[in-house]
């Protein structure tokens, strides 16, 4: 997402679209989170399938294209390591907010509806329906008024399960060689950069196998980006994918080694 300022964004792409069909006009529009998941998915690392979906639509339109986004199964993800993956779930369709800015997020984040997984057609009409709702309540018209069509809708593709968060460098002190894995409200496993071993338990239960390869992701979003990033991640055919990616901007406290670019 971007910092507001006084340019105009260009507008921004109607309907129901894969990342991977952007163009540069339309990163643009949707702001730097967007531009960093296109930049990861040509640098190989493993974006998790789904649309980007306006709201200029009917919601009818939309919740088809969901309808078929959801019964397309994903990609199988590229193996890394040796460990084998998790069973594999029933796959569910994930319905977040997407804003433009930083700034409109904090003001109009929490006015989102709660929406559960949705897993058959039925529900996914009735998750886009009242996502459409919940944007046009007077509530979030309210908080949008300054910046309209700066929100949309991410329709996350991914297997009923696991999902957390993974950093590239420790989030506490900035160590460089440790990268970070957590779930939500859990504490986080350590893992040494170099030899991927966890130097540190975290809360709560993640494989083995799930917590090896998001902590490689979050390695090589930093190499890809060329800076340290924040990562949530959830499951694709039993293996986590990046969903969301943050810039880092961590704190020095014992070292003046640099990140691994």
């Amino acid at each position: 997402m971007k910092a507001e300022g006084a340019t105009r964004a260009s507008p921004a792409p109607a309907g129901a679209r894969p990342l991977d069909a952007l163009g540069p006009g339309d990163l643009d529009a949707l702001g730097d989170e967007v531009a960093d998941l296109g930049a990861l998915a040509r640098a190989g690392v493993p974006v998790a399938p789904g649309l980007l979906v306006s709201f200029d639509g009917a919601p009818r339109e939309v919740a088809r294209a969901l309808v078929d986004a959801l019964a397309s199964p994903p990609p199988e993800p590229p193996v890394i390591g040796s460990v084998p993956p998790p069973p594999m779930a029933r796959t569910v369709l994930k319905l977040r907010p997407w804003f433009r800015t930083m700034a409109l997020a904090q003001r109009a984040e929490g006015l989102w509806p709660a929406l559960a997984d949705a897993s058959d057609p039925e529900e996914v009409e009735e998750r886009v329906a009242a996502a459409f709702d919940g944007v046009r309540s007077p509530a979030m018209a309210a908080a949008l008024a300054r910046s309209p069509g700066s929100l949309w809708m991410r329709a996350l593709v991914c297997d009923d399960g696991a999902f957390g968060r993974a950093s590239s460098v420790d989030p506490d002190d900035g160590d460089p060689d440790s990268v970070a894995v957590w779930l939500p409200e859990r504490s986080a496993w350590r893992i040494d950069r170099k030899t991927m071993r966890t130097v540190e338990e975290g809360g709560g239960p993640l494989a083995r196998s799930v917590l090896e390869r998001a902590a490689d992701l979050a390695d090589r979003a930093q190499l890809a980006l060329g800076r340290p990033v924040e990562i949530d991640w959830v499951l694709s055919r039993g293996r986590p994918v990046v969903a969301r990616v943050r810039p880092m901007a961590p704190v020095w406290r014992f070292t003046d080694e640099g990140w691994r670019v």
